[in-house]
């Protein structure tokens, strides 16, 4: 259940609410049997003319899990969450849009599977390294030359559970000419930049701030 509460004034509109989540379930094994998840978050638009929007909200989410985490016990994890929009318009200038969100949570663990599809469609080799007849995810190696593995490579959600902190961001830009720009009627301008991360290392303070030293790092990185 959850209750929230909203305000306006003039050109400035404020929200907030809070929200309580219970989910049971009557596995008893090593996997996920109840979550709780309490949330609480505030959220402020800003119109002050036609050109001009802006949106923002930041909250705060605690979860606990009775389940299992990679580290074999019931998980607890508390998350900033932060959510930015908006965008600016002007006719001589064009149009700056811009959006970014981060978020910390806890998913399935992703376990590494090797399936035999045969040379047609395998990218891996098995070599029984120990000569025990076993095969071991640590024995697969990508093949070395073109028709010589008999294994693909997949990725399965397992009952673990992995925390992840997820770093979305996006800018655009676009122009196009005014009609008192006559030499310029065919000429148009679009570009964007965005950026995706969802990692599991432990910097998420340079998640969140988009560090270039806390993305795309080997190992960590998810997606």
């Amino acid at each position: 259940g959850g209750l929230g509460r909203s305000w306006r004034f003039h050109q400035l509109s404020l929200s907030g609410w809070r929200r309580l989540e219970e989910d049971v379930s009557l596995d008893q094994g090593p996997v996920l049997t109840g979550s709780r998840v309490n949330t609480v978050q505030a959220s402020w638009e800003w119109i002050p003319g036609t050109s001009v929007r802006s949106r923002s909200s930041i909250g705060w989410r605690q979860s606990e899990t009775a389940g299992y985490t990679e580290e074999g016990a019931p998980g607890r994890q508390d998350a900033l969450l932060v959510e930015l929009s908006g965008q600016a318009r002007s006719g001589s200038i064009g149009a700056l849009g811009w959006s970014y969100s981060a978020r910390s949570e806890q998913t399935a663990a992703m376990q590494e599977v090797y399936i035999r599809t045969g040379p047609d469609r395998g990218h891996f080799v098995w070599q029984d390294i120990n000569a025990d007849g076993r095969i071991q995810l640590d024995e697969f190696f990508p093949e070395t030359t073109p028709g010589e593995g008999e294994y693909a490579r997949t990725l399965f959600p397992s009952d673990s559970l992995q925390s992840v902190t997820t770093a979305e961001a996006r800018f655009t830009y676009g122009w196009v000419p005014t009609p008192a720009s006559s030499g310029w009627r065919r000429i148009a301008m679009d570009a964007s930049v965005d950026v995706l991360e969802t990692t599991r290392a432990a910097d998420r303070i340079g998640v969140y701030l988009l560090k270039p030293s806390a993305l795309r790092v080997p190992g960590e990185t998810v997606n």
